[in-house]
């Protein structure tokens, strides 16, 4: 029999570290066999996480986009708003993240868990759930929830631009179900205030009208459930920061709701008051009685809804992660660019030959010098050193060759600036740049050139000082170590 919750966790834990998914649903079956439905809830949330791997490979979903990012996962099975983490990031961007302890993640998302971000952590859409949590300066901040936590990051010494927005106002576009209105109230409670407040409502006979909406979530079927459960309500009274984000963000009038404190008050929390500021309400909580036999409370509502929305475009073009649409883009944009060189290349070819046949040298030097394009349309190179050897300029011709043997090219233009050099009357010229370039040394062309440079060699002398040179550098090179 296994004594608390946090002993039950951290072994479901030790067996997710060591993705040892067969011990850890052995490990389930003996609980459930032991304690029947007890640990129901903490088993739930760790299948979820062994649910996103099924996911991922249902998918083909390859390792640059499941990206190591934590989230809050407490109390079980766990809270609608800290999980909507990996359904936005799969639904909104083609990546399911590896659920990872904090110091060891590569981001955070959703949720008030900036504080927990580290040097180097790819922080968006998180706030803090206080002003004086201590925030990481060097922590990369894509984008904040709202004004009051960008404020903070300044603050704090880091650096953030003015994109504002929880993950969560993506929802709509990922789903949209059509629901009917069932309740003309929605209320999300705090947890410990739920049963009261069901309790209640039957007393009341008011079941029918209002509708008690749990944020208790485990997976994405949960997650779809709260959705269709706000939708389905005229409107929501909300403890919850993320059933007011969700609401709004589905165009459900809401407002906000606190506790009354001892001395009769209640005020929005740091992180509701963030959220508003970055859609431009103003407005207060309603008050909620620690303890109560109605709800004549609730006619105070004034629910409603923001008067400026989120820029979910700038949200989503702030979304630091790699994502398939990200690399999709730059092979796109890569082609088009490619394209667009080759284009440039070959007209450059062209006018570059003209110059040549036409015996203008220089013009076609000139036509032919832009070192990406040669790269792009290694011809120009052959071109621009035909160019050169006419204008026979000794010394520009051998920085060029000098230069050129080491370009990113295919090995059969680089021998063919060698065979131009050769015939040109450059044999020494082409010996020293051969001789140190190893790589070439395998190639079936290397034994034809090397004659060729032998051959062309303006005397007796010079042809013996080459040969033992390059033979020479060729038994140094080729030796066994």
């Amino acid at each position: 029999m296994e004594a608390s919750e946090s002993v039950v966790s951290k072994r479901l834990m030790t067996f997710w570290r060591k993705q040892d998914r067969q011990g850890a649903q052995a490990y389930a079956e003996k609980l459930r066999q032991e304690d029947g439905n007890r640990w129901e809830q903490v088993l739930r949330s760790y299948d979820a996480l062994w649910e996103l791997d099924d996911l991922a490979a249902q998918h083909d979903v390859p390792d640059r986009f499941r990206p190591n990012i934590w989230w809050m996962r407490g109390p079980f099975p766990g809270n609608f708003g800290d999980i909507l983490t990996p359904y936005v990031l799969w639904h909104a961007f083609g990546i399911i993240p590896r659920w990872i302890a904090g110091r060891r993640s590569q981001g955070l998302c959703i949720g008030s868990i900036a504080k927990f971000a580290r040097k180097g952590s790819l922080v968006w859409g998180s706030g803090m759930p206080r002003a004086s949590d201590p925030l990481a300066a060097n922590a990369v901040w894509a984008a904040v929830r709202g004004p009051l936590s960008r404020e903070a990051v300044l603050a704090a010494g880091g650096d953030v631009p003015e994109i504002y927005g929880d993950g969560a106002v993506l929802l709509p576009e990922i789903y949209a179900p059509q629901v009917e209105k069932t309740h003309r109230i929605g209320i999300i409670p705090h947890v410990l205030q739920e049963e009261q407040l069901r309790e209640t409502l039957e007393k009341a006979g008011k079941t029918q009208e209002v509708k008690v909406i749990s944020l208790l979530a485990a997976d994405f079927a949960d997650i779809e459930r709260v959705i269709r459960d706000i939708l389905s309500c005229d409107e929501i009274v909300s403890t919850s920061l993320h059933g007011v984000i969700v609401s709004h963000a589905y165009g459900v009038p809401c407002q906000s709701a606190r506790i009354i404190d001892p001395e009769g008050d209640a005020e929005d929390s740091f992180k509701m008051r963030d959220y508003k500021a970055s859609v431009g309400l103003e407005d207060g909580p309603i008050g909620i009685p620690e303890s109560f036999t109605d709800i004549d409370w609730l006619d105070a509502r004034q629910c409603r809804l923001p008067p400026r929305p989120i820029d979910t475009v700038a949200l989503r073009a702030a979304f630091p992660f790699d994502t398939p649409e990200k690399e999709r883009r730059a092979t796109t944009e890569g082609a088009n660019a490619g394209n667009a060189l080759r284009q440039k290349a070959n007209a450059a070819l062209v006018l570059a030959r003209a110059h040549l046949k036409d015996g203008q040298p220089d013009a076609a030097k000139q036509a032919s010098s832009d070192r990406q394009l040669q790269i792009a349309h290694p011809q120009l190179l052959l071109i621009h050193f035909a160019a050169l050897i006419q204008s026979d300029d000794a010394g520009a011709i051998a920085a060029f060759a000098h230069d050129a043997i080491g370009l990113p090219v295919e090995p059969a233009i680089k021998f063919a600036m060698l065979r131009q050099l050769a015939l040109g009357g450059h044999a020494e010229l082409a010996a020293s740049v051969l001789i140190p370039q190893v790589d070439l040394r395998s190639h079936h062309a290397f034994a034809r050139i090397k004659r060729l440079i032998l051959i062309n060699a303006s005397t007796p002398d010079l042809r013996a000082r080459l040969r033992k040179a390059i033979d020479t550098e060729d038994q140094t090179k080729m030796a066994p170590a």
